[in-house]
C-alpha cells in the first residue's frame, strides 16, 4: 500500500519523514511528437545519442 511504500521510501533514505515523492514525469508516446521539432532541439546534441559515440 501507499503507506508502506512511503515508510520504505524513508526507511532506504530516499525520502525524509513527512515529504512525498515527486510527482512522475512522463513523456509523450513516441507516435505523437512533432519528430522536426524534436529533431531540431536535439541535433546539436546528436552525436552524445549515437551507441558507438567515443568521446
Amino acid at each position: 500500500t501507499r503507506k508502506l511504500v512511503l515508510r520504505e521510501l524513508v526507511n532506504q533514505g530516499a525520502l525524509n519523514s513527512g515529504e512525498k515523492p515527486p510527482v512522475p514525469h512522463f513523456n509523450a508516446p513516441i507516435g505523437t511528437i512533432d519528430s522536426a521539432k524534436f529533431m531540431n532541439a536535439i541535433k546539436e546534441h546528436l552525436d552524445a545519442f549515437y551507441a558507438l559515440h567515443e568521446e
